[in-house]
């Protein structure tokens, strides 16, 4: 079976953690609208910024494993 992920890294370069360490959060769905939206939901509350602007950047950075 396929996984589709994306790192939250591969979208915000230099966005932190709750912690305030650099954030390495992987999301992980069958399919890349299940990405996507787990990505805008982590980037969303998280990174406190409205994940849904970055639709197209986190589309273009999912990969398959």
């Amino acid at each position: 079976m396929v996984t589709k992920f994306v790192r939250c890294n591969a979208i915000l370069s230099y966005a932190l953690d709750k912690n305030g360490k650099h954030c390495k959060h992987v999301v992980t769905a069958e399919d890349d609208e299940g990405v996507i939206k787990a990505m805008i939901d982590h980037i969303s509350e998280c990174q406190d910024i409205d994940g849904s602007d970055l639709t197209e950047n986190i589309r273009m950075s999912i990969k398959t494993h």
